[in-house]
């Protein structure tokens, strides 16, 4: 039997803090969005706050690759015309798995117009393959993170 990882909680206070700062750096990036995507379910709550602050509109869209027959709903990226920029939330960017998958759908379907394509989420794995181009804060360890929505 497997140990059960050790986790670490994740407080609305760690996450006002979170929403803060990637507020100020995608602020700071000077790139124009249009929408911001949350990818369900832990990008919603992000995505919804960042759509309040940023005042864009917000959609949602379900890219679960841990299992198989999760159905993968990436309608969004035939909806964008190609002028569009999006960006896509998550509550935590692991292995970077679903941000690289994006990106590989939307090189496919848009010809390869990926700085239209930018990722955000509220931690990030210094492991992670595909990196989010603004998160909150970095992950320190290989605890399990409890967000307080999960309770």
């Amino acid at each position: 039997q497997m140990a059960k990882p050790k986790i670490t909680n994740y407080t609305w206070n760690d996450f006002d803090k979170d929403i803060d700062i990637l507020v100020k750096k995608i602020k700071d990036s000077k790139v124009n969005f249009n929408i911001i995507c949350g990818i369900i379910r832990g990008g919603l709550p992000i995505a919804t706050a960042l759509s309040h602050k940023l005042k864009l509109p917000v959609e949602t869209t379900l890219i679960s690759l841990r299992d198989s027959k999760a159905r993968r709903d990436y309608w969004i990226l035939d909806a964008l015309d190609d002028d569009k920029t999006i960006l896509f939330a998550d509550d935590i960017c692991d292995s970077g798995a679903t941000f690289s998958w994006i990106l590989g759908q939307y090189s496919i379907k848009k010809r390869n117009l990926l700085s239209q394509v930018k990722f955000a989420s509220l931690i990030q794995d210094n492991d992670a393959k595909t990196k989010a181009d603004f998160y909150g804060r970095l992950k320190e360890n290989k605890n399990w993170i409890k967000f307080p929505w999960e309770e």
